[in-house]
């Protein structure tokens, strides 16, 4: 595991909560964290944009190529978008 996806409901403080769990658990781990760029703005409503500090964020294309695992926060919604854009972009290889 070298590098883990972040992707998380936008409107959810408890997905932003885990996820702020999550980057403090993989940064005690060295393990790198990439955020969908779309996910910042649950940071935000929470009120924890600051606590992520510098984990790179980047487009939900980008995410599904350059990590693995990728763990979604939210419901089922959110692990069926995130599989579309994989379906997709494995498509296209």
């Amino acid at each position: 595991m070298e590098t883990i996806g972040i992707v998380l409901r936008e409107g959810l403080s408890e997905a932003a909560q885990l996820g702020l769990e999550l980057v403090m658990w993989c940064r005690e781990r060295s393990i790198a964290v990439l955020i969908d760029s779309a996910s910042v703005s649950a940071f935000d409503a929470a009120g924890m944009r600051a606590h992520i500090g510098n984990v790179p964020t980047v487009l939900r294309e980008e995410l599904v190529e350059r990590a693995d695992p990728i763990v979604t926060l939210g419901g089922d919604g959110t692990l069926l978008t995130v599989a579309r854009s994989h379906r997709m972009n494995f498509s296209s290889c």
